[in-house]
Order: structure tokens, then sequence, then C-alpha cells
């Protein structure tokens, strides 16, 4: 296989990262190597560096405002070895290259890789026009277009399935870049940067002052009604054990490389309206419903009201409940929306009282899937976020609020960055937009939440469904099978079990753990039992479904739609929105409970109770929680913070950036502590058993 190496100054790390990922997708044949710099001057290093170019193929030379001394070195170890070399310039017109390397000159070589016809990279794809696999075919090509557009997205869908896993590697990274063992980790660090993980750990970006938006101080009054002023050295360490605050540790969290997330908080100097027109902000809510809804939308809402009194705007503001979800927003007629007050205080006929629905359950402004911001085609997706964006412009709104689950969090980092690019491809000055990601699932399976509002609501009624359930499976001898959420973990199933008295539940089966079903039907006979219960997650599948499915028996009771979509759940679970198919639910609930009827000699009873979970009224710490959030982040909102999530992590309140929350979902170790303890209050085998062979 031939190799790939890609030499960049430190400030393109993310171009260099996003071009070495789109090579190794639309390249199978080469093998890409890229390494993050600040590690100059370390010898072994040194030497690791000239032993890949020298293994290398091609030589792809980026050249950004500046050339550090470690690319001049490695340019020159290219040069010497007689290496194809593909020059990129990734700031037209500026003197790096005859500033830094005058005496190297253009030969047969180096070939100039131009930059022109922006347009080809609106797709997000780098071979959209088909050059750059020109490259690897006749070595004589002009790349277009380094002035690239994307949509944001790693290339895997779950490349982490647990926070630490992400602190971890970084935490590694920093250290191993220091240590002669970084050869036996620059494979894991390559293989993770070209899935989609940033090079440098994320930060928050904040926004400066615009023409029409200036930045104006509050007095210090104003504390006595919001709270104390945080500032930006403010932050939330990203980990709690101990073991990352070592000194002796050559990359600790108090260090310059730490791993901190900005403190949410109001701020002192926040952004005010200057024209006498409208300032529109827009709420919506993506995915599901959840406990605790209307009480964020509420937040939100009261805060925008208190800084727009203060600062004196508040005739000119609007808030813009957006009606089920990116729907309002699709091109083409009039954006649907009903405003949002607080209080009945100059409110109109059509409007919502926000004060009025806090404890409410549902979505006051109503939510839905919105397909095409998670379509597999990248053109597609490109292209609705594109018409949104123009649609944001048009309607004057600034600041986006987005009230949803992960894939509505990697609709907002995508929207967040086409919206960046409009502003800076059309030299807009008048307007700029804030996206902010607010988390809520009842599925608790975002990344960087302690606990996602709803989620405690929906596990309390839960508990009390599996009890009454299994006072119907005691007093007319059944099994009873309990289908909860999980689209792709078992924290829903897990705590409800968890809380539920002893004896009641005899099985609890997640996605997380493998498992089965032949086994299942072994162990509940084994139980000699009678009735007892069955708690799954809805994307818990049996391993070896397969074979149950080639039973006659089976495609009896199942349709068609059913079939296919457990045929193909695997692959459905890699696409971006993860949604589950309801025909998958369906059908592995039917061909489990076809087994305990027929395999295991059980009368079995069905019991779905998503739809009652996710639409009953909050509970008092899911409404403290959602009105917490709206209102810290509308704060960071105001201080011109922008395309990061707002969660609670660990303790405390903080700025997630979007890039860390969309590389995975959050998911239940199946061989953990937590897990384990389910496992002793229901009894059930352990997962490794529940797998074997029987």
């Amino acid at each position: 296989m031939e190799k790939i190496f890609i030499s960049f100054p430190f400030e393109e790390t993310y171009f260099a990262t996003y071009l070495a990922q789109q090579l190794k997708k639309n390249c199978d044949n080469y093998e890409i190597s890229i390494y993050p710099h600040n590690v100059d001057g370390i010898k072994h290093w040194k030497n690791q560096i000239k032993a890949e170019i020298k293994d290398c193929e091609i030589f792809i030379f980026i050249v950004g405002e500046k050339i550090n001394p470690g690319q001049i070195e490695e340019l020159r170890s290219a040069i010497s070895e007689k290496k194809n070399i593909w020059r990129v310039n990734t700031k037209p017109g500026n003197n790096a290259w005859s500033d830094a390397l005058s005496d190297i000159k253009h030969d047969d070589n180096i070939h100039e890789i131009l930059e022109t016809d922006f347009e080809s990279w609106i797709s997000g794809k780098l071979d959209f026009d088909g050059t750059i696999t020109k490259i690897f075919k006749n070595r004589k090509v002009i790349w277009k277009n380094p002035n690239y557009t994307n949509d944001g997205l790693p290339l895997n869908n779950q490349i982490f399935n647990y926070e630490k896993d992400i602190i971890d590697f970084y935490y590694k990274h920093n250290e191993y870049k220091l240590s002669i063992d970084y050869k036996d980790h620059k494979n894991e660090v390559r293989d993770k940067i070209l899935s989609g993980v940033p090079a440098i750990w994320p930060t928050v970006r904040k926004k400066s002052a615009r023409p029409t938006l200036d930045l104006q101080e509050l007095k210090d009054d104003v504390q006595l009604e919001i709270g104390k002023f945080r500032n930006d050295t403010n932050n939330v360490l990203s980990a709690a054990l101990s073991g990352y605050h070592q000194s002796e540790r050559p990359c600790p969290c108090n260090s310059e490389n730490r791993l901190i997330f900005p403190e949410a908080g109001p701020r002192k100097s926040v952004f005010s309206y200057k024209q006498t027109n409208k300032y529109r902000i827009g709420i919506l809510v993506s995915g599901g419903i959840a406990p605790g809804v209307n009480a964020l939308i509420d937040g939100i809402t009261r805060r925008h009201y208190f800084y727009a009194k203060n600062l004196g705007y508040a005739d000119y503001l609007e808030i813009l409940g957006l009606e089920n979800g990116f729907s309002s927003l699709e091109s083409g007629g009039q954006i649907k929306y009903k405003p949002l007050y607080p209080t009945e205080e100059n409110n109109h006929d059509d409007s919502i009282i926000t004060s009025k629905i806090t404890n409410e359950g549902g979505s006051i402004i109503g939510t839905s899937r919105y397909q095409p911001l998670v379509d597999e085609n990248t053109n597609k997706r490109i292209r609705t976020l594109k018409d949104i964006v123009v649609r944001l412009r048009a309607e004057g709104i600034r600041i986006l609020y987005i009230i949803g689950g992960e894939g509505s969090m990697k609709a907002a980092l995508s929207l967040q960055k086409r919206a960046e690019q409009y502003v800076t491809d059309k030299k807009i000055d008048d307007w700029d937009l804030i996206v902010v990601g607010i988390p809520k699932t009842m599925d608790n399976d975002i990344l960087w939440v302690w606990q996602t509002f709803g989620f405690m609501s929906a596990v309390e009624k839960a508990r009390e469904f599996i009890e009454y359930l299994y006072v119907e499976s005691k007093s007319n001898p059944r099994w009873g099978i309990v289908q909860l959420f999980g689209s792709n973990s078992g924290f829903v199933v897990s705590h409800a079990v968890l809380a539920c008295k002893s004896d009641i539940c005899n099985l609890a089966l997640i996605p997380e753990m493998n498992y089965n079903l032949e086994n299942v039907v072994k162990y509940i006979k084994e139980t000699k039992k009678e009735n007892g219960l069955v708690v799954l997650a809805e994307t818990a599948v049996p391993k070896d479904i397969s074979k149950y499915l080639n039973k006659k028996a089976i495609q009896e009771i199942l349709t068609s739609d059913e079939v296919n979509a457990i045929k193909n759940h695997k692959d459905e679970m890699k696409k971006i929105d993860c949604h589950v198919n309801d025909d998958l639910r369906s059908g592995v609930v039917k061909i489990i409970a076809w087994a305990l009827r027929n395999e295991a000699d059980k009368r079995v009873f069905i019991n779905e109770p998503r739809h009652l979970l996710r639409s009953i009224p909050p509970s008092t710490i899911d409404i403290i929680t959602a009105s917490r959030l709206g209102t810290l982040a509308v704060d960071n909102a105001m201080a011109g913070y922008y395309g990061f999530m707002i969660s609670q992590w660990l303790t405390e309140f903080c700025l997630i950036p979007l890039e860390l929350v969309v590389l995975g979902r959050k998911r239940i170790p199946a061989e953990g502590i937590f897990f384990k303890s389910v496992i002793a209050k229901t009894g059930q085998p352990q997962p490794q058993d529940l797998v074997n062979e029987s």
C-alpha cells in the first residue's frame, strides 16, 4: 500500500486533518501519515518523521500564513528523497513560501495546487470535480479550492462511547508526544484523527462586535439579580479523577494543554442591538419530546427579556418559537412560528405566555424529525444547510437555540459552520448567527452531559409501570416483555430496573451487551417460573436473530418491513441520525415473544410504554435543570459565545464545544460497575454467559 505524508503548520491543523479524512475516504489504496506538530526539536521524533517521509510515495505540503521550522526540514527530506511533492497554499497571495524557502526552486517534483472555483467545495466532498483522484493517477493536477466548506461531522458516527475515552485519548496524546513510546501510540492517534477527532482539544469561540451589534457592559448592580459575572478565566476541568492532575505527569490538566470547558454564567460584556427594527431570537425543538422542554423554553424567554429591558431594546425584541422543529425553516412559503413572551405584558393574541406552561409535558411549539439535515447524501445535506442559513438571515434571526438529541447537536454544529462560511463568502457585515445546542433526550446518551433533563422523570415513571406490570404478570401468571427507550444505549432500562423492588425484573437486555436469544430461552426455562418480566431497550437485538429470521413460523408473523429493518439495523445505526425504525422495535419484540412462547413454553404479554414515558409532566428536578440550562444558554449567547452545547458536566454548568459532542453517543460499559449492579438486582447470568453458544 502506497503512503501519503501530509506536512502542515500548526495553524492549519483543522484543514490538514479534514484533508486527511477525505483522502482516507476517497483513496482506499493509500495509507495517510499525519502528525500534529508542537514537538519540534525532539530527536527521536525527527527520526520518526524522516522514516515516514522516506516510505511515502506522495508528500503534500500545506502552506499557511507561515511555515514552521519542522515543515522546512520535512520538505527538504522529501526533496532529497525525490518524492512527488504537492504544494497547497491555503492563503492565496501570501509570501510564506518565498520568505521561508527562497532557495528551493520549482521542478518536476513540486506541483502547485491552485486555489480557484470555491463553489466546487459546496458539497463538502474533496473529490467533487474529480481532480483530486488524478493526483494519484497521472501525478499532474490543479486541485481547485482549498478554501473548503464542510459540515463539521466526523466520518465515523461512533468513535467514542464514553467521555473518559475522549479524555484519555487527548491526555495520552499530549503525554506520548514527549515520549519515545509515541511510535507505539501514533497509529491510534492517526486512526482517530482520520476518523474525525480534532487533532487538538477544541475550544469554544467568541464573536466580536459587528456594525449592527455592539458590546455593552452591564452595570455592577445587575449582579444582584442574575448572579456574579464570570470571566474568560473561569473554567471547568473535564476530568475529576486525581490521576489526571498529578503535577509530575508530563501533561497535567493544569498545564497549557489542559482539557477544560468555559464555566457557564452571566458575563459583564454582552451584545446590545443598535438599530430600531426587530432583534429576533429563534427557538426550536427537534426529535422526540421529553419532560422539561417547556420549562427550558420559558428559561430562554425570561432571560432574553431580562437583558432586553436592562439594555433598552425590549420593544425591539422578538422571540420566535419555531413550530415543529426545522420543518418551519423549509425554503418556500412563510416561516412558521409563535411569538413567545414570559408574562402577559405586551403580548399579542397569537402569542404564547411561557410562564403558564413551565410545568407541562410535551412541547408548546411542537417538534419533528427533519430528515434532510441528517441525509447520508452530503450534497443534499449541505444544500439544506445553506437554504436554512439563507432563510435565517432573511428572517433576521441572530441567535438560534436548538433543543434536541445527538442528531440535533450534529445539525447545530453543521449549521454553525455553514453560517460562518456564508458570512465569509458573501462578505456580510450586517448579520451573523450564533447557534447554541441544548441537550434533550430520553436515552441520556449525549456525550458530555451528566444527565439530560427528562431522563429521571421517565425513569421514575418507568419504574412505576414495571411494578404495575409485575402485578399483572403475577395475578394472571405470564411472562411480560417490556420495551423501553434506548436507541443505542441502555440507560433507561438499567436505571428503571435498578430502582424496582427486588425479584420483579428477571432480565435486563441492553444494546451494549451481546446475547443470544437461545441462551435467554434456556435461562428462563431454568428459572422454572411461570411469571416474570424481561425489560429491554428498543435496539437490544439478539446476536443470533438471523437464525430466527430463517424460521418459517417467524416469517409468518413478521411484515416484510420488519424483516428488512432487522436485517439492516447495523447499517442503519451507522447513519448520522441513528434513528430507530418502528419496524425494528416491533419485529424484535415479536421474535422474542415467539421464542418465549414456543421454545420456553411460557405465556407471554407485551407492553411498550415509551410514548407514555416521554409525555408525562416533568419532575421538580427536571423543571429546575431545564430552566437553568435555558437561562445559562442565554447568558453565554449574549456574551458572543457560539457553536457550543450548554451542559451540566460533573458538578458545574459549562460550555461544551459541539466538535466534542458529535464524536459518538454515550453507552453503558457492559462489564462496568454500574451494569454489574443491575445484574445483581435481576439475578440474570453474566453477559458472557448469555452470548456463549448453548
